[in-house]
Parts: structure tokens; sequence; C-alpha cells
């Protein structure tokens, strides 16, 4: 398999002024001071979108990120290394030693490109310009808005299209059905059972090498354990009391994007695994990045890009799904 290298330069802020430069004079903008004021705004709405802090979206803080993006490269190669030994009772002179062996095996991430891009007329640059606004500085802003909730959406689901897979659809990942389930219905002890069964479950099956400390639900069963009352003190809740008891689960997160996130696709979904970059991470090759602006007659179009890969799921049996307590 190659590898395919692309040199990217990058611009830099005198570049940009250069590009408007540029972009002017191809618009017969023949006014030195114009020129300058209209590169000035460019210049201020870049630096002010890329240092703007925008809120966090789920996906990010739910998944650490790889440090081995790489913008040049069209996949990633990940080894796995497994071990099979065994030690015997041996006797004097014995030969028959018992052999231990590693075998690897690779996987690719493949790595995609998202995009957008956002556009304004000559005379939108002059009246920005006029009333001493920066120009475009709400389009650019959403246009990475837009990119962020690609990418957030990208660490939750994957692009089924292109055979990646999100943090909650991975294949590899054991479903586990919850000895009550249907929690409409179900009495607080029963929901609070559930619960330290799934994660128990995710426990047993590594042997306790892991040890999970994140769940994900969806939205309406958090609320509906963070309501339902376990005993009659009104204070208990299903969820209080399972953080407060549970000896591995650190944080329950809810998420409206796993409401219709279950094997059939048509009910919710929740999942327990270790926030653990030995355990899972997300490909990250290229963060928000903007490309000079082509002048197409009296308008100009400035492109978006990020890039991308899957979510990397390095122990399966670490984390858990459950699909059956809607």
């Amino acid at each position: 398999m190659s590898i395919k290298l692309k040199v990217r330069q990058i611009k830099t802020i005198d570049d940009v002024s250069a590009d408007v430069r540029d972009a002017a004079a191809k618009m017969n903008i023949t006014d030195a001071s114009e020129t300058m004021v209209l590169a000035r705004q460019l210049e201020i709405v870049k630096a002010k979108v890329l240092e703007k802090k925008y809120p966090a979206l789920l996906g990010r803080s739910l998944v650490p990120k790889s440090p081995d993006g790489d913008n040049a490269s069209e996949f990633l190669i990940i080894r796995y290394y497994e071990e099979y030994t065994l030690a015997k009772v041996v006797v004097n002179y014995a030969s028959d030693f018992p052999l231990v062996s590693q075998m690897m095996r690779e996987e690719a991430v493949k790595y995609f490109s998202i995009g957008n891009a956002f556009e304004y007329s000559i005379q939108d640059m002059r009246n920005a310009a006029k009333l001493g606004k920066s120009i475009s500085e709400a389009k650019m802003a959403t246009a990475r808005r837009g990119i962020e909730q690609k990418i957030d959406d990208s660490i939750f689901r994957g692009v089924p299209a292109i055979g990646t897979y999100g943090l909650l659809n991975n294949p590899n990942v054991p479903l586990v059905v919850l000895p009550t389930g249907n929690w409409a219905s179900a009495s607080g002890e029963q929901i609070l059972n559930d619960l330290n069964v799934f994660v128990q479950t995710a426990v047993d099956n590594t042997n306790t090498a892991f040890s999970p400390d994140t769940l994900v639900m969806d939205a309406p069963s958090y609320g509906l354990i963070s309501a339902k009352i376990v005993g009659t003190n009104l204070d208990r809740t299903v969820l209080s009391v399972f953080l407060s008891q549970n000896p591995y689960i650190k944080q329950v997160v809810p998420s409206t994007k796993l409401n219709k996130l279950d094997a059939a696709g048509t009910g919710p979904r929740m999942m327990v695994y270790p926030r653990d970059p030995e355990v899972v991470e997300w490909e990250m090759a290229q963060e928000f990045e903007t490309f000079p602006a082509e002048v197409h007659g009296m308008v100009m179009k400035t492109y978006a890009h990020a890039r991308l890969g899957g979510v990397s799921i390095y122990h399966p049996l670490a984390c858990a799904y459950a699909d059956n307590h809607a």
C-alpha cells in the first residue's frame, strides 16, 4: 500500500494581505487605501475566528485525540500485537517446554476531508469597511461551527459510507442484554441493578485489565434515572445512588445523539468504556483551516477544510453497548 505525500505551504498574515491585493487587482480596485482597508479587515477576521473559544461539542471531550495525525497522509497504520504464553512444571532433562509466540496484525485508518465555504461580494466588503466592521466574521465563524459539528458527528457515528466507525457503532464492541430492560416500567431498584450489571460485564470481559470510567447514554434515559427514586427516600435517585456506590464509573454523560442509535436505528443506545487513549482514540489530521479567497466576478469565495479519521477502539472488550433499556 502506498502513501501519497502532499506538501502544503502555510499561509501567513502577509500572504493573506497579498492574496487580497491580488483579488482587488482582479476586481479593478485601484484605490490603494481601500485595498489596504480590505486586507486589514480580512486579517482581523481570520485572527478573531481562529482565537475564538467555541462551546465544546461532546465528541472531543469523550474520546482522547490521537497525537499521530498527519495532514500529508492518506492512511494511518495501526499495529496490534498479541502474545500467547504458557509455562508448566518441567523435570530434569525435559525438552518439551511450551513455546511462547507473538502475532501482529495491521489495521489501516483512512483519513477523509470535510469542508464548506462562504462568500461575499465586493459591495459587502466596501460596506463593512465604511462602517468599520470586520467583514464576514460571522460567516467564517459559521463555517467553523459547521466543521466542528461534522467532526462531532463523526466521532460519535463515523462515516459509514466510507467505512469508518465512531465511538458508538463499532462492530467489535459487545452488546449487553440488560437483565430487566424496558426502564419505562421498571422500578428504581431494577434500573440500578441493570446499570451495575452493565458496568460489571465490561470489567469481567477483560478480567479486570481495564475498568470503565464513563457511561454515555441517550438524553431521555438520563432524565429518567435523574428523577427515578430508589426506595422511598426522595433524595436517592437512581443516578445519585449509582454514582455514589459504583466503584468504577466517574461520570454519566447524556447526549441526544444516542437517542436513535441502537442496532435497528430506531431506539436509544448507551455505552460504558474507559476514557483512556490505550483503549480508544480518534484521529485528527488537520484542524479547521481556510484557503485564499477565489474571485468570481464581483464575489469572493473562501473554502474551509478539516481532515480527520475515524475512532479506533483498540480493546473492544473493555467497552460495552446496551440497547434494550428503552
